[in-house]
C-alpha cells in the first residue's frame, strides 16, 4: 500500500512538472551577400527543438516586416525538432539589412523567442549615392558598380514632381559614362557618370531616370533636385 502511494505521488509530481522547452538554431542566420540578379528572394531555415517533456505549442511566428513569409509546424513533440522556414524578399533593400521573426509559444523557458537574419544586399547596379543634387550648373559625379562589363547609359531624364513648378515637365540631362576600375575579387566594374543640367530655371525636386543597356535593370530611378541655370 505504501509503495503504491509513493508511486502515485511520484507520477503526480512528474506530470505536474512536465513542461515544453524551446531551443532554436541558429539564433542569427547570415545570408551573406545577396545579389539581386535573377531573384530578390532568399530562404532561411531555423530548427525549433523541444527539449522539454511535454508537447510544445507554437502559437504564432511574427516577422518584423511585410517582406517575410513564414512556414512552420504548430506542434513539436518532446525530444523532436521542426523546421521554421522564412522567405525574405530583398527587392526594396540595398546595403546591410537586418530582419527578425518572433516565435510565440507555450515554452516554459522562452515563450517569446526572437531570431535574427542578416544580409548584405547588392543591387544589380549599385550607386555611390541614392540622391542627386544637381544645382548651380555644376557637373555632378556619380559612381555605378555592376557585373556587366559593357554598361552604357543611353539617356538621363529628370521629371519634376507634381507639387513643383511645371509639374511633370521632363528635362534631359547631359551625361558621360566612363569605366573607372574593375574589382577582380568581386567581379564588378565601377563606372563614373558625369551629369550636367541643360536648361532649368527653377529649383525643382523630382526623379532622375537613367536608361541602361543592362538586361535586368533597364531603368534606374533616383530621387533628387535640379536648380537655377541661367
Amino acid at each position: 500500500m505504501l509503495k503504491f502511494l509513493l508511486l502515485s505521488f511520484t507520477l503526480g509530481v512528474t506530470t505536474a512538472f512536465a513542461t515544453p522547452q524551446i531551443e532554436v538554431s541558429p539564433e542569427i542566420y547570415e545570408f551573406g551577400i545577396v545579389e539581386k540578379i535573377n531573384t530578390s528572394k532568399a530562404n532561411a531555415i531555423f530548427m525549433i527543438e523541444n527539449t522539454g517533456s511535454s508537447p510544445l505549442v507554437i502559437e504564432s511566428v511574427r516577422p518584423s516586416c511585410g517582406c517575410a513569409v513564414v512556414e512552420y509546424d504548430s506542434l513539436v513533440m518532446p525530444g523532436e525538432s521542426s523546421k521554421l522556414e522564412v522567405e525574405i524578399d530583398f527587392d526594396q533593400f540595398n546595403g546591410p539589412v537586418q530582419s527578425s521573426v518572433t516565435i510565440i509559444s507555450d515554452a516554459q523557458n522562452s515563450s517569446v523567442h526572437r531570431v535574427t537574419m542578416k544580409a548584405d544586399v547588392i543591387p544589380i547596379i549599385d550607386l555611390s549615392e541614392w540622391y542627386i543634387s544637381l544645382t548651380g550648373g555644376k557637373p555632378y559625379t556619380l559612381y555605378l558598380s555592376t557585373e556587366k562589363k559593357d554598361l552604357s547609359i543611353s539617356e538621363v531624364r529628370f521629371i519634376l514632381h507634381p507639387t513643383d513648378y511645371s509639374a511633370g515637365e521632363e528635362v534631359y540631362i547631359d551625361h558621360k559614362l566612363v569605366s573607372a576600375e574593375t574589382n577582380q575579387s568581386e567581379k564588378r566594374t565601377t563606372y563614373e557618370l558625369s551629369l550636367t543640367p541643360d536648361s532649368v530655371k527653377e529649383n525643382s525636386s523630382g526623379i532622375f531616370i537613367l536608361h541602361t543597356n543592362h538586361p535586368y535593370e533597364r531603368e534606374i530611378t533616383i530621387p533628387g533636385r535640379v536648380g537655377v541655370v541661367y
